[in-house]
């Protein structure tokens, strides 16, 4: 009922919204209660070469914990994701979360 108040008085006043105004809000999204990053802040990760991905940098993606870099690293090289599916060693979740990621 407020809002619906606010809103009229608004209206009647000839306040506009601040999209309308061209007014573009920067301050940073707070994450959900869970701490997710709202959808439109996070950014993608670039696309990685597989094959000579260091430990390193395969260590900064959550879905590739030090067992499994050490197994992507034996089992190179990868011809394509098919090659990589089937020898990587990481769960078929994990992977589908990180193929668009993956070049070979």
């Amino acid at each position: 009922m407020r809002i619906a108040i606010v809103l009229l008085i608004a209206f009647l006043s000839g306040a506009a919204p601040a999209a309308a105004q061209g007014t573009i809000d920067l301050r940073k999204p707070e994450p959900d209660s869970f701490g997710n990053e709202p959808a439109a802040t996070v950014t993608p990760k670039a696309v990685v070469p597989i094959n000579t991905m260091s430990e390193t940098d395969m260590l900064e993606h959550r879905e590739i914990g030090s067992l499994h870099a050490k197994r992507l690293m034996a089992n190179r090289p990868y011809v394509n994701m098919m090659d990589f599916r089937a020898r990587s060693g990481l769960p078929p979740e994990n992977v589908e979360r990180i193929k668009d990621m993956l070049d070979f």
